[in-house]
Formats: structure tokens, sequence, C-alpha cells
């Protein structure tokens, strides 16, 4: 049984995924500053 070929995607859909690719993107990249700009833990004179 042959696999049937999808329609390729409208232009609505192509920019709707590239949005949904570039936010996820930005966030990722945003998660990434924010652990990186929190000072490293020292320990107490106690540990």
């Amino acid at each position: 049984m042959a696999k049937q070929r999808r329609k390729p995607l409208s232009e609505e859909e192509i920019i709707y995924l590239v949005e949904l690719a570039n936010g996820n993107a930005l966030a990722k990249q945003r998660r990434r500053e924010r652990k990186d700009s929190r000072p490293l833990r020292t320990p107490s004179p106690g540990e």
C-alpha cells in the first residue's frame, strides 16, 4: 500500500509554524540568559 502524499502547506500555515518556532527559540534563549545571569551559590562558612 503506497503512502499518500500530504498536500503542501499553505502560506498561512508556514507563517504560523515559523512564528511558533521563533517564539520557542526566543523563550529558550531567555531561559538560558536567566540561568547564566544567576549568581553562583557560594557555600556558607559552616558548610
